[in-house]
């Protein structure tokens, strides 16, 4: 905003005109002024977190530092179904538990209102561990739940980390967050949309898809194993099913056998593939779709177990199980 400046007025040297005496400011109008500013920025505030939430997908602000709350379920359930809206889910069963403690860590925005309120449920043996709050609103609750080993569990996630630990079978939907499961005495099925997965002590069938995430399976011992990465990187150690479907979607599979399996398909669609196969012979189909081939197991064409191995253009090593080339190990 422009000042105007008046002309300067003459001036009698000779009798110079009688200074005027300056009017007094009132004192205290500054403060005011000031406070004013501080009104206007504290009301801006709100409207300024709106618009910065705007567009957020499930971000969440964490509220003022609660201690988590913890829960004990005495009511018999045989298992668990958690949904955490983004939060972390960890599950642990334990052999000696005959009830189920929850622990509770909420996150939430308190723009948006208060604590979301988690609810615990108990239906023809399930137990339920949910925010229904959290469908709608910008919040989380991340679970850590104490079962004993002889749950099933069904955990999603919603993008948040997933841990299952010791439990009879398992359902795991992380969104985009990444598994870790070990010691699953049943069957386990997990879709991870992206994020890694880590496997490990498999007893029961196993299907999983991490959606180009990388995948780590060691010790499935099952009767059929189905793993699909659509891009992401494969290793399996120390496999013993009867049948095995593993298909990286362009990333490299390093695969290894325990046991010979009846049957094994094997595609990379472009990635290198290095499986290493015990005993032999097998009734062996093997493609690289122009790529380098090493070939060095036992093959007949009236074997019982059939190994097909397809890298569309990757390269391809098939080798005895006791070679001390390594099967790589996805990063």
């Amino acid at each position: 905003m422009s000042t105007r400046i008046p002309p300067r007025p003459v001036v009698d040297v000779q009798h110079p005109p009688r200074e005027r005496e300056r009017p007094r400011r009132p004192r205290g109008r500054w403060i005011w002024a000031a406070s004013g500013i501080v009104v206007i920025v504290v009301l801006l505030m709100p409207i300024a977190r709106v618009f910065a939430n705007a567009g957020r997908n499930h971000e969440v602000a964490r509220a003022l530092p609660d201690s988590p709350r913890v829960v004990t379920i005495t009511e018999p359930a045989t298992s668990v179904s958690v949904q955490s809206y983004g939060g972390d889910i960890r599950v642990v069963g334990d052999p000696r538990a005959t009830s189920t403690q929850v622990t509770e860590d909420i996150q939430y925005d308190p723009q948006q209102g208060p604590a979301p309120a988690v609810t615990s449920t108990v239906s023809h043996g399930q137990l339920t561990l949910t925010a229904p709050s959290c469908a709608t609103f910008n919040c989380s609750v991340g679970f850590t739940v104490h079962v004993p080993a002889t749950d099933s569990v069904t955990a999603v996630s919603d993008g948040g980390n997933v841990d299952v630990f010791d439990v009879a079978g398992a359902i795991i939907d992380s969104g985009s967050g990444s598994v870790l499961a070990t010691s699953v005495a049943g069957p386990l099925t997990v879709t991870s949309g992206g994020g890694n997965q880590q496997l490990a002590g498999i007893a029961g069938s196993l299907r999983t898809d991490s959606g180009s995430g990388d995948v780590l399976a060691r010790g499935v011992t099952g009767p059929a194993a189905i793993i699909t990465t659509d891009g992401g990187n494969l290793t399996v150690q120390g496999m013993a099913v009867q049948s095995a479907t593993l298909s990286t979607g362009s990333g490299s599979a390093g695969i290894r056998f325990a046991t010979a399996p009846q049957t094994a398909d094997i595609t990379t669609d472009g990635g290198n593939a290095t499986v290493l196969m015990p005993g032999g012979p097998y009734a062996l189909t093997a493609d690289s779709g122009g790529g380098q081939e090493t070939v060095s197991i036992p093959t007949s064409p009236g074997a019982l177990p059939w190994l097909t191995v397809s890298t569309g253009g990757g390269s391809l090593a098939i080798l005895p199980a006791s070679s001390s080339t390594p099967a790589p190990a996805a990063p």
